[in-house]
């Protein structure tokens, strides 16, 4: 199996072997599902983060290299209807809605990119390993 890159990050920043807890997900899906949030909170921020940990295909701790990691969330996300529910806005069926630096459309009207969303995930656990990598050194 090829080591293929993640996407939109360095080919040094793509490792062979992470060791990644349930935790370590878990809790960067609550981080960036707030971070990219257009509310305060998405809704059933809870619920959605049981749904992810019940379809997580690993242990608690599991060895896997960045591209399993990447492909796993974004399956598990897509396996999570509360998480799915994100990437629709609250109100109307607007393809494109307008905005400018000077104003904001009504948060009911964005939505959750889910790719975002899980590529984000990844890239976090992936900075935080490569941290804890090099303070060892």
């Amino acid at each position: 199996m090829t080591n293929l890159t993640i996407p939109s990050m360095p080919a040094f920043w793509t490792v062979d072997r992470l060791c990644v807890s349930r935790a370590d997900v878990l809790g960067a899906l609550a981080k960036w599902a707030v971070r990219q949030s257009p509310h305060l909170v998405p809704i059933g921020l809870a619920h959605a983060i049981t749904q992810f940990s019940e379809a997580w295909p690993h242990e608690n701790y599991d060895e896997m290299d960045s591209d399993q990691l990447s492909r796993d969330i974004q399956s598990t996300i897509d396996k999570c209807p509360a998480i799915v529910a994100w990437n629709s806005p609250k109100k109307g069926d607007h393809d494109i809605v307008f905005c400018s630096r000077h104003t904001q459309p009504d948060p009911d009207y964005d939505f959750i990119d889910l790719s975002a969303l899980a590529r984000n995930i990844a890239h976090d656990i992936i900075r935080e390993h490569q941290v804890d990598r090099a303070q060892e050194q």
